[in-house]
C-alpha cells in the first residue's frame, strides 16, 4: 500500500473531482483518483497549462517554465526527460515562496513543512461533459492547487476562500500524486 492507497478524498471534494474531470465513479482515494482522471491529464507537455508567467515556475536543465498550479510543476519533471528540477512555488496567501529540489526519484521541499492544496472550485452548476475540458481545468482547477509555508498559512487560504473544495496534501504525497498521474497504465494505452 502507498500513501495514494490510504489518503482518503473528504465526500464533497470527490463528488466536485467527478464533475470536474467527468469520472464515472467519485475516487475515495488519491489513488482512485489518480487511475481515473483521462489519460489528457499528465500525459504530455502539451496538456499542461503553461503560460508566459506565473506563480509557479520549473527550471529543467537550461529551461524554464511556467504552469498555471503547482501539479503542473511537479508533473513537468515526468514529462520532461531530466535529471534534476527546480520549482519555485509562490503561496496565493502571503507571495512567500515554496522551493522543490529534486529528481524523478525524490524532492527535498524548503520549507520542510510546506502543504499542496488539491481542490477544486465549488461550483454546483458545472455541467455533466463527457470528457475534460482544458478550458474548465484552467479556469475552475488550476487556481485552487497551490502551495503553502505551512498547514496554518492553508487554514488561512481556505477559510478566505469560500468557493474552494479542497484537501491539503504533504509535498511527498502530491509528488506520488504527480509520478502516478504520469505512469498508470491507462495514460499509456492507445488513444
Amino acid at each position: 500500500m502507498t500513501a495514494l492507497d490510504t489518503t482518503p478524498i473528504p465526500e464533497e471534494l470527490q463528488a466536485e473531482l467527478a464533475k470536474m474531470f467527468a469520472l464515472t465513479t467519485e475516487p475515495t482515494t488519491l489513488a482512485a483518483f489518480a487511475a481515473a482522471v483521462p489519460t489528457e491529464l499528465g500525459s504530455s507537455v502539451e496538456e499542461l497549462c503553461v503560460s508566459g508567467t506565473s506563480r509557479h515556475e520549473v527550471h529543467i536543465d537550461d529551461e524554464s517554465y511556467h504552469v498555471h498550479c503547482t501539479l503542473d510543476a511537479l508533473l513537468l519533471p515526468f514529462l520532461v526527460e531530466t535529471g534534476s528540477f527546480e520549482i519555485r512555488s509562490e503561496s496565493p496567501v502571503s507571495d512567500s515562496v515554496v522551493n522543490i529540489n529534486g529528481s524523478p526519484q525524490s524532492i527535498a521541499v524548503d520549507p520542510a513543512d510546506a502543504v499542496m492544496s488539491f481542490g477544486v472550485a465549488r461550483t454546483r452548476d458545472r455541467p455533466q461533459s463527457n470528457g475534460l475540458d482544458p478550458c474548465c481545468a484552467y479556469q475552475q482547477f488550476c487556481p485552487y492547487v497551490n502551495a503553502f509555508r505551512s498547514q496554518a498559512e492553508y487554514d488561512h487560504w481556505t477559510a478566505e476562500t469560500t468557493d474552494v473544495v479542497s484537501m491539503p496534501l504533504s509535498f511527498d504525497t502530491a509528488f506520488a500524486l504527480a509520478q502516478a498521474l504520469v505512469t498508470h497504465p491507462s495514460h499509456h494505452a492507445p488513444r
